[in-house]
């Protein structure tokens, strides 16, 4: 049976974090980057962003016991405890707390979504139509994609960037001619997201980051797929002609120099430089060394051992495991009368023996042979007066 409760999604989120600290190691060492590769890494990127979206249990999945420190935390969480005849658990007011603050963030994000289209249409200038605009979307983009495409100019706008689905908009800073040599190669770069569909991946990393809007990593892994989606526009747009490349790279020194440090994009659009200037180095060290070749072992080590993580993470998943010091040293067969299970009403079953509670559960699968179940306090009460 497929399922989500606490257990899955720690298991998720703690799965997904170790693995996003070892891509981060590889991401910030430019000689890890280099022997790698970008491509890797981003696969690699879209597979920890997989396991953080699906935190369920699958109907192969096995449960296995936390060991006994893990345990005796993480049982706090778990048990219910009752105010003003209340019931509630910590981990049911942090799902309350959960899905607010997705709610809260995904009207956030739809507030600033209507408000950048109202820049938008107010404050730019189509340039869609110029001959020199034209002629590079027509090199690109195929008819019906050209259609769907608009390009914009203002004085207002400092950093070259793309936002919209079904209606694509590039953004580009007002220049004295229509097109300049740097604003020609921005295009082509924000063409190249354009035609890759990286707005529909960046819609997706969007999502994660609205969904798990209290986990850290989270923002982390965005900002990782996003620089993989800035390297490999790099990648495409690189020639191995040394003019050519200057100038492109030099197109995006241009900006950068323009742009103060402490402007960022809404997370609506793609720009130029990614999210952060700080993956402009890394950029510009993996256009420098375009003919070195990748660490192949590495790559294939880094890479079983992430997906084998992610496999495992799917077939095993580790549940509370808690017995009170009072009766850990006796023999206690899930057979006796003495046990007795009680069912919450999120799906949770307390476990007791001699009327002392051991723990709460997600799963009786440790408990096969206990037949005292009762569907609620009341229902224990009444058949055992």
């Amino acid at each position: 049976m497929i399922d989500f409760s606490f257990s899955t999604v720690l298991t998720a989120v703690l799965v997904s974090n170790l693995l996003l600290v070892l891509i981060t190691l590889c991401f910030r060492k430019t000689n890890l980057l280099l022997d790698i590769g970008y491509k890797l890494l981003a696969v690699l990127c879209a597979v920890i962003l997989l396991r953080l979206l699906i935190p369920l249990e699958l109907p192969i999945t096995k449960t296995v016991p936390l060991p006994r420190i893990l345990s005796n935390v993480l049982i706090v969480f778990r048990r219910p405890y009752t105010i003003g005849g209340i019931e509630f658990s910590i981990w049911s007011l942090f799902c309350m707390v959960w899905f607010v603050g997705i709610l809260v963030n995904t009207v956030w994000f739809w507030q600033e979504l209507q408000k950048q289209k109202k820049n938008i249409c107010t404050q730019y200038t189509d340039i869609t139509s110029h001959e020199v605009c034209a002629s590079i979307i027509r090199e690109f983009c195929t008819e019906k994609q050209a259609k769907r495409l608009r390009v914009l100019t203002s004085s207002k706008c400092l950093i070259p960037s793309i936002t919209g689905l079904r209606r694509p908009v590039i953004l580009l800073p007002e220049t004295d001619a229509p097109l300049d040599i740097n604003g020609q190669y921005a295009l082509r770069h924000e063409i190249y997201h354009y035609v890759h569909h990286d707005l529909w991946l960046k819609a997706l990393i969007n999502l994660l980051v609205i969904v798990y809007w209290w986990n850290p990593f989270s923002h982390q892994l965005y900002r990782h797929i996003s620089a993989t989606m800035e390297m490999r526009v790099d990648d495409s747009i690189l020639t191995g002609d040394p003019d050519t490349d200057y100038d492109y790279l030099g197109s995006i020194l241009f900006y950068a120099r323009r742009t103060d440090r402490s402007i960022r994009l809404s997370r609506q659009f793609i720009g130029y430089f990614g999210d952060i200037k700080s993956t402009l180095y890394k950029r510009i060290q993996l256009a420098k060394n375009q003919d070195h070749k990748p660490n192949y072992r590495m790559g294939a080590a880094l890479s079983a051992f992430i997906i084998g993580v992610y496999i495992l993470s799917y077939l095993f998943i580790g549940e509370i495991y808690y017995v009170r010091p009072e009766i850990e040293d006796s023999c206690i067969a899930t057979s006796s009368s003495d046990f007795y299970i009680i069912i919450n009403n999120n799906n949770t079953y307390d476990i007791y023996y001699n009327d002392i509670y051991l723990e709460t559960a997600d799963t009786l699968d440790y408990y096969p042979l206990c037949q005292n179940i009762y569907s609620s306090e009341e229902d224990y009460h009444e058949k055992n007066p």
